[in-house]
């Protein structure tokens, strides 16, 4: 499929590390905070995606943040189809 929405709107993504990923919440703290709750502005209530390298998406919702942490609910899970290899030609010339 395509961009997931949200009443018509193109839901936002962040990566995050699998291993922040229990009971059904995604812990953000660190770097992953700062990006998705202070640079982007979202907080208690938004929705938006959450991708690991495993190769899953999670819709997500922010529902606690507290000092330099948040928490956010799993909504949805989907698998992303892996990314072709780039195929790249290289020509070498020597004079």
């Amino acid at each position: 499929g395509g961009v997931p929405s949200l009443a018509g709107f193109a839901v936002r993504r962040y990566w995050f590390d699998s291993k922040d990923l229990k009971n059904n919440e995604i812990l953000l703290h660190g770097e992953v905070f700062h990006h998705v709750i202070v640079v982007c502005r979202q907080g208690v209530g938004s929705k938006f995606e959450m991708l690991t390298s495993g190769g899953k998406a999670y819709l997500v919702e922010v529902t606690k943040l507290k000092g330099k942490s948040a928490w956010a609910r799993i909504l949805q899970e989907r698998a992303i189809a892996p990314l072709a290899r780039p195929h790249i030609h290289l020509a070498v010339s020597i004079p």
